[in-house]
């Protein structure tokens, strides 16, 4: 299969598994976020990668709940897209949103820290004028 026909199909998974995700008639603990699907090239696997937000449970009893519904997405999956073999799922659970959340805040305290320290530093040579007069 083209590489290009492999990232085609795995935005479509991306988009489907979402709108499954939304219509779920026993919703999940928490906003779901479905942010990417990495598609073996013979089509047999799909690893698609999700966070969440506003968990109601802990992480690992979301991911035992995800687990047990599979099997029924993969089937939405296969009748909504009429795929010739539909693949095997795979969830993970995806830490980068967190982890991004986490160094921006690291980013922005830094950016307050070198900020102060750049006025104390214009605040100095104005008090040592005043006290030198």
């Amino acid at each position: 299969m083209s590489e290009r026909r492999v990232v085609r199909v795995a935005e479509l998974l991306q988009q489907t598994i979402s709108k499954i995700f939304l219509r779920l008639k026993e919703p999940l603990p928490g906003i779901i976020t479905i942010n990417s699907v990495k598609l073996s090239a013979d089509f047999s696997y799909a690893d698609v990668y999700y966070s969440a937000v506003e968990l109601t449970v802990a992480e690992g009893e979301l991911a035992k709940k995800v687990k047990d519904i599979t099997p029924g997405i993969r089937k939405q999956v296969a009748r909504i897209l009429n795929m010739r073999r539909t693949p095997e799922i795979r969830f993970h659970y995806d830490h980068t949103p967190e982890r991004a959340a986490r160094i921006f805040a690291i980013l922005q305290h830094l950016e307050q820290e070198r900020m102060n320290n750049e006025s104390q530093r214009t605040e100095s040579p104005d008090q040592n004028k005043k006290d030198n007069q």
